[in-house]
């Protein structure tokens, strides 16, 4: 088998006049036979490891992955996976529904010199019929590319992924995959129950604390916030946060 594949390829030279071009058209030739999946080029990328560990940007050990969602128009009547759509963008100039595709996508960053770049790991139109949540299937779909990479992983996304099953995804990898995400702002959260007296009253001690509505702290608890320095768009700036733990 692999002296008739040589023969092939050899036949195929006289068709490129540049060897650049060759090289890369038998690169693409063995990722076609020896990918597991069928996700485009990304594939062949993943079957001949052709993105090296070096480039890849990593924090505490971490490789970070970028997951999003976009809905693209089509005007096709029979064209396949075609859905209607809800638009919930701020963009006031897209209509409120409307027939199209939803895509979900995710990428990798890597790193040359002082730039970062994202490098397509995986593309997919996402239906809600296949029977998965458009939500977790993504979380699903960055956890198993981590662990074909043998990394744990960051995987950054909106505010939109800020929901229960989405965490409960990721708890499914044993830590190798961790979500950062905006919280919404209608958002709550608790602090941890007061401890019980000794003598205290019959019954289940409380699970949670006081209630917090994230969006309120900032006025609410303000004096509480301490002054860093942080890099905005490669610019230094002071920025004020507060760190807390919360359930």
């Amino acid at each position: 088998m692999k002296e008739y594949l040589e023969k092939m390829i050899a036949a195929m030279r006289p068709a490129f006049s540049r060897k650049a071009a060759f090289i890369w058209f038998v690169v693409a030739f063995a990722g076609f036979i020896a990918r597991t999946d069928n996700y485009g080029v990304s594939s062949i990328i993943r079957a001949l490891w052709l993105i090296m560990h070096k480039a890849v940007h990593t924090i505490d050990g971490r490789i970070v992955f970028n997951g999003d969602h976009t809905k693209v128009v089509k005007d096709a009547r029979k064209m396949p996976e075609i859905e209607t759509l809800h638009q919930d963008s701020e963009t006031g100039s897209k209509p409120s529904f409307f027939r199209g595709h939803h895509w979900a996508c995710i990428s990798l960053l890597i790193r040359a010199k002082e730039k970062c770049f994202g490098a397509p790991m995986w593309a997919e139109i996402h239906r809600e019929s296949l029977g998965e949540k458009r939500t977790t299937r993504m979380v699903n779909q960055a956890g198993k590319i981590a662990e074909s990479l043998g990394f744990g992983a960051y995987l950054v996304l909106d505010a939109y992924f800020a929901v229960g099953p989405v965490f409960i995804a990721a708890k499914h990898y044993g830590g190798r995959l961790l979500i950062l995400t905006r919280a919404k702002k209608n958002a709550v959260a608790y602090l941890d129950p007061r401890p019980r007296p000794e003598k205290s009253p019959r019954g289940r001690p409380p699970k949670y604390g006081e209630k917090l509505k994230l969006m309120e702290l900032f006025d609410d608890w303000s004096e509480k916030f301490e002054t860093a320095e942080a890099l905005v768009y490669d610019k230094a700036e002071n920025v004020r946060c507060l760190v807390l733990d919360l359930i």
